[in-house]
């Protein structure tokens, strides 16, 4: 058979395998008739195969725009190749391409992967393999994106929450452009442009039923999310509502006027429980799914306890927007280290002796001042200098300086909360019980043991008459003793109840810990962390890891100390002072030594 037969039956051969493939496949392909002359003298012409006829070989060409026929003599042709359907096809797919600015519809997606599919199972050992699986697993990614009921908009994958919040913003802009541009189109009787008149009208009622769709959306999204696991998914949608009520709403003055009475209205009455309601029952729904890795108590020699990584609920939900621990709100924090106690006089006894003694400095902060003097104040006190009791009366510097040094740092005001708080938003460290019932190192907690160790006690015998004739009478009922008043001073900081407590008998009636197992988070001493202070930084703060705010008149302490009446002893309440105040030197307003910190370091 001659070299030319061999050609044309290996170019009528092509379609029959064209055929096996589905219609989608077939139409990438050009066309059935597209062959390749390998000529004699080394050239190769690819065309569509318009005849062959008297030895003659004619072939439809296209160079650039013109297309023309041309013939070839059947001696001058080495070899026709035939179309390589497998190669053509997969240029046919690499072909396809998503929209940068936005997503296909969902059935485009399916259709186009089945192409993908299609050629990796017939031909899985192709040279072309990679490219084209490549490619598949960006289309299987964007169908993935639109199934978890994500939008592209603008080349960006948004939540549904986060979509409309684009849209409300996008509207807004619009909305100010065309107040701009048109003066006074605001306003009811405005006809100097009819046309940007409605477009504006248009624009303002679109806002409008975006901001009153978001609460739909969220009730009808959060669920689901919850029912399949993806808790950060249901934490961003939650955080994209919350910020868009406190930015869009309480944050400006002049979106709220653009809105109109009733719907300013509308929303300065928003029932803002709503969304605390949809953060807690994330929670419970992400504490019922990681929480039982808290139940196990830590070894009772653990003096560092891990704090793992995970969501746990700030703030106060009975706060007002003017309120420091407003709005409550959900944040991460990666895993980390605690100490379980609050540093000791005796542990921080040894930093100051080094410091004294090789005048080194290079656990100093950057602004601390030259030659610190860490003697904290405490010291002053015989009673309040016992090594086994916290340090107290030290200033934030210090407490920085001796966290470095000891190769540890100072936890986050996040981390300290969620040390104190763990999942359960629970007002106190042990739970929902009063400082009293906890019997913490505070007045309503020594005044609680106070009564316990009197109840202990045993009665006084009664003292014995005498009648008038001097003969032996009744006894007489013994008068009643003084009520026990234990000092008002900390307890040692691995003690749940003070040395004369115990001795007397008396046991804690409930837990005194926080969820993790740390002593002391309220009550005994209050503690530094490492945030500046900033009343609206909670409005603002990031999801992940929330460092406080970059700078600030003061530092941030927690948790109360001794003296603190019980709603200074919450796992929310903020303590900070203004320059100059003394508690940034550790003091109460008294002049009493009050604060103290304990260590933090990254679990990694």
């Amino acid at each position: 058979m001659s070299a030319l037969l061999l050609a044309v039956c290996a170019v009528s051969a092509g379609p029959l395998e064209r055929e096996a493939l589905s219609p989608g496949a077939q139409a990438l392909l050009p066309p059935a008739t597209q062959v390749t002359l390998k000529l004699k003298d080394g050239s190769t012409q690819a065309g569509t195969l318009v005849s062959r006829t008297n030895g003659l070989i004619t072939l439809k060409l296209q160079r650039g725009t013109i297309t023309f026929d041309r013939v070839f003599k059947a001696a001058d042709v080495a070899e026709v190749i035939e179309l390589d359907v497998a190669s053509a096809l997969a240029d046919g797919l690499l072909k396809l391409n998503l929209d940068p600015a936005r997503s296909l519809p969902e059935e485009q997606y399916r259709q186009t992967l089945a192409l993908f599919d299609e050629f990796l199972g017939k031909w899985p050992q192709h040279l072309r393999k990679r490219e084209v699986a490549a490619r598949r697993e960006a289309f299987a990614a964007e169908l993935g994106s639109l199934e978890r009921g994500l939008e592209k908009i603008r080349g960006e994958w948004m939540a549904p929450v986060r979509a409309a919040v684009y849209r409300f913003d996008q509207a807004e802009k619009n909305i100010v452009d065309l107040e701009r541009k048109f003066p006074g189109v605001n306003q009811p009787q405005y006809n100097a442009n009819p046309q940007a008149k409605a477009y504006y009208d248009q624009t303002v009622q679109a806002r409008r039923e975006l901001a009153r769709g978001l609460p739909g959306i969220m009730s009808s999204r959060i669920p689901r999310l919850l029912a399949e696991k993806r808790f950060d998914e249901a934490v961003a949608e939650s955080d994209a509502f919350l910020r868009f009520w406190l930015t869009r709403v309480l944050g400006s003055e002049a979106s709220l006027a653009r809105l109109g009475g009733d719907e300013a209205r509308a929303f300065a009455e928003m029932d803002f429980d709503y969304l605390v309601r949809q953060q807690q029952r994330i929670m419970e729904a992400y504490a019922a799914q990681t929480g039982p890795a808290l139940t196990n108590p830590p070894p009772a020699d653990a003096t560092e306890i891990l704090i793992p990584a995970g969501y746990f609920l700030r703030g106060n939900d009975r706060a007002a927007p003017k309120d420091d621990t407003f709005p409550v709100h959900i944040v991460y924090t990666d895993a980390f280290r605690m100490d379980r106690y609050e540093v000791r006089n005796a542990e921080y006894r040894r930093f100051v002796e080094h410091v004294r003694q090789t005048g080194d400095s290079s656990m100093e902060h950057p602004d601390a001042p030259p030659l610190k003097d860490h003697a904290p104040e405490g010291w002053k006190y015989p009673e309040l200098s016992r090594d086994d009791l916290p340090v107290m009366g030290v200033d934030w510097f210090d407490a920085y300086a001796y966290a470095k040094w000891a190769g540890k740092r100072l936890p986050t005001e996040a981390e300290w909360e969620k040390a104190a708080r763990g999942l359960t938003f629970a007002p106190y460290p042990w739970g929902a019980g009063t400082p009293a019932d906890a019997m913490a190192s505070t007045p309503s907690g020594r005044a609680r043991i106070g009564a316990e160790m009197d109840a202990f006690a045993p009665a006084p015998a009664p003292a014995p008459q005498k009648s008038v004739l001097g003969l032996g009478g009744s006894a007489a009922a013994p008068p009643a003793p003084p009520k026990t008043t234990l000092p008002a001073m900390p307890w040692p900081v691995a003690a749940a109840l003070p040395r004369d407590a115990e001795m007397a008998g008396v046991r804690a009636r409930g837990p005194s810990a926080s969820p993790f197992g740390l002593l002391h988070m309220a009550g005994n001493a209050a503690e530094w962390v490492s945030d500046f202070y900033a009343a609206d930084y909670y409005s603002a703060c990031p999801v992940r890891n929330p460092q406080g705010p970059e700078a600030g008149a003061s530092h941030v302490f927690r948790g109360g100390f001794y003296m603190s009446p019980d709603d200074g002893l919450t796992t929310f309440v903020r303590g900070h002072g203004a320059s100059g105040d003394k508690s940034q030197q550790g003091l109460a307003s008294d002049g009493r030594p009050m604060i103290g910190f304990r260590c933090a370091r990254s679990a990694n």
